[in-house]
């Protein structure tokens, strides 16, 4: 096993089990179908389980974003963006359910993000909070604030089990001007936007979890993408992310090494055509 794999397992393992064990206490509920013909989740009636409550909005009322929880005394709510495809929607639904679940658990908690300073005016922010979609946002944040996420991407992809993107940094440090409510320190905006998008990747882990099962995939892992894609209901992004997560995946809980060679070997085997290879759909999850 070469070092890049390694390491990545070691950052999966810290996460995964937990994941893995929350999603499989939820889908135990519901197994009483045949994964050969549907093997889709039903994440509505998950989220309706967990009395959340899930409607649907203008982007410009979430800031441009997928979905946004919002927990309130008198219950929880997801706000999706009506503008998604279903899959996305699906997807968004999935991710936020983590947050709520988790109380949005921090692996690696900034004990100095409580105590930032404020450098960010308030027309700035009220800016920002009004934006209709985060490229909008980036004209209206000053100049010196404004952050490398390329760079931020680069130093979460190392406690990370695959690499993220500087759109997803990007957003992150859009969330963290956002939920602040205070002028913040560019250091202490990217200490913040770092612990940010390690929380959403691992938000992301358990939706692609819960949506997409290891053991579901399996059965369906010599299909093309865009098959996959259509029975699990989740964008095809989605499934393209799910193939390298299941190597790492496999290697953690198959102690048997023939066991994962069979594994892998089912995950090279899919009918890719010509349409799985096209980028230009929606790069969540």
């Amino acid at each position: 096993m070469d070092n890049l794999i390694v390491n990545n397992l070691d950052n999966l393992r810290k996460v995964y089990f937990d994941v893995k064990e929350k999603t499989n206490e939820i889908l135990s509920q519901y197994n009483d179908k045949n994964f050969l013909i549907d093997p889709s989740v039903n994440i509505y009636a998950i989220a309706k389980m967990h009395d959340v409550k899930i409607i649907y909005v203008k982007p410009e009322e979430i800031g441009g974003r997928h979905a946004k929880l919002e927990v309130k005394p008198d219950g929880t709510v997801i706000k999706v963006n009506k503008k998604d495809s279903i899959e996305e929607q699906r997807f968004s639904i999935a991710h936020d359910l983590e947050h709520y679940l988790k109380k949005k658990a921090d692996m690696f908690k900034i004990a100095e993000s409580k105590k930032i300073v404020n450098s960010l005016n308030k027309n700035n922010l009220n800016e920002i909070r009004s934006a209709a979609n985060f490229r909008s946002v980036n004209k209206k944040i000053p100049k010196q604030l404004k952050i490398p996420s390329t760079k931020i991407a680069e130093t979460v992809s190392t406690k990370l089990w695959d690499k993220t993107t500087a759109e997803k940094a990007y957003r992150a440090m859009i969330t963290v001007l956002i939920n602040s409510g205070k002028k913040i320190k560019k250091e202490a905006i990217v200490d913040a936007t770092i612990d940010e998008l390690y929380n959403e990747e691992v938000a992301d882990l358990f939706a692609a979890n819960l949506l997409v099962p290891t053991e579901r995939f399996l059965l369906w892992a010599d299909k093309s993408d865009r098959k996959i894609a259509k029975v699990f209901k989740v964008p095809k992004s989605c499934i393209k992310k799910r193939r390298k997560e299941i190597v790492y995946e496999l290697e953690l809980m198959t102690p048997n090494k023939e066991d994962v060679e069979k594994g892998l070997a089912l995950l090279n085997k899919s009918d890719h055509t010509s349409e799985d290879f096209k980028d230009n759909e929606s790069t969540q999850c």
